[in-house]
């Protein structure tokens, strides 16, 4: 009887539902870069960057990647976000005004996933923004961008 219950609760799955739902991008870190491309705000999946520097490595090479793309002398508003990924493992770097956001993710990116983020920049450069762009490193003033983020990391394993 449970046997008939479990497939019948299944039975509305079909098998490419299921295929997408895995499918979906697993959100492992969230980087919040400083004009400057030092990671002002770092909001990962715990067991996720267990070598720091390969980490910094790697937010240096995405921080320059950004700066030669938007040095390019195309308006900020024309440059959407830039992806790159070797794998089932990549990065997603949604660059605002004051800063740029840098998600790094498993699975491949959904049109709900990055709009998400986009999202997400939005309302961080509302919030913090001016604060990024004059920012002194003072980590306290960014208490507000930590808290976004880690909701944002905070709503599950993935994001649609």
């Amino acid at each position: 009887m449970r046997v008939l219950t479990l497939l019948a609760s299944l039975s509305h799955m079909s098998p490419l539902a299921m295929r997408r739902s895995r499918d979906r991008p697993r959100l492992l870190g969230l980087y919040l870069l400083s004009p400057t491309g030092l990671a002002a705000v770092r909001v990962e999946r715990p067991g996720f960057s267990e070598d720091p520097a390969s980490l910094a490595m790697m937010l240096g090479i995405v921080a320059g990647f950004m700066g030669d793309a938007l040095c390019k002398g195309a308006p900020r508003e024309f440059v959407q976000i830039l992806r790159a990924a070797v794998g089932d493992r990549g990065f997603c770097a949604v660059p605002s005004t004051n800063f740029t956001l840098i998600a790094v993710h498993q699975g491949r990116e959904t049109r709900g996933f990055l709009g998400s983020l986009e999202s997400l920049a939005s309302q961080l450069e509302r919030r913090v923004g001016r604060t990024l762009c004059e920012w002194d490193g003072n980590r306290a003033s960014l208490k507000p961008a930590e808290a976004m983020i880690n909701g944002f990391l905070g709503r599950g394993a993935h994001i649609p």
